[in-house]
């Protein structure tokens, strides 16, 4: 296997860990999820707040929203760099979001970006970036 194959393979096995997850996340399925995260995971939403467990990411979420679909619109993945933890792959999703408040009032087209950092062959970081609160108030 040339050294090319062997970073394309890298970074696809990243991709499948991150789509497995966020199907999972997106099944409600919180066990599978956790099964593909690092033992010092940590998940940071917008608005900095900061989760290690997804069961208190869920029940935050649960305060905001009734629930979320997300549309990805494109994915890509790189490599980061080694110095901290050795081999890792970013992998980077993004689309729109629609669903309903908690007051029942619908959101649609808000676009979001998640970002993954994949060590070996499991999810050590989530950072989620969205225009949430910009269509909080519309």
């Amino acid at each position: 296997m040339s050294l090319a194959s062997a970073e394309s393979s890298q970074l696809a096995e990243a991709i499948a860990v991150v789509q497995a997850f966020m199907h999972e996340l997106a099944a409600r399925n919180l066990d599978a999820a956790t099964a593909v995260l690092t033992t010092d995971f940590k998940m940071t939403a917008t608005g900095g707040h900061v989760f290690t467990r997804l069961a208190d990411f869920a029940a935050f979420s649960r305060q905001r929203n009734r629930g979320v679909k997300k549309t990805d619109l494109g994915m890509d993945a790189c490599f980061l760099s080694e110095a901290e933890h050795g081999p890792q792959v970013g992998v980077y999703i993004f689309g729109t979001m629609a669903g309903e408040w908690v007051d029942g009032i619908a959101f649609a087209n808000v676009r979001y970006l998640d970002r993954f950092v994949v060590r070996g062959a499991r999810i050590a970081a989530m950072d989620i970036y969205s225009d949430m609160a910009e269509h909080r108030g519309a």
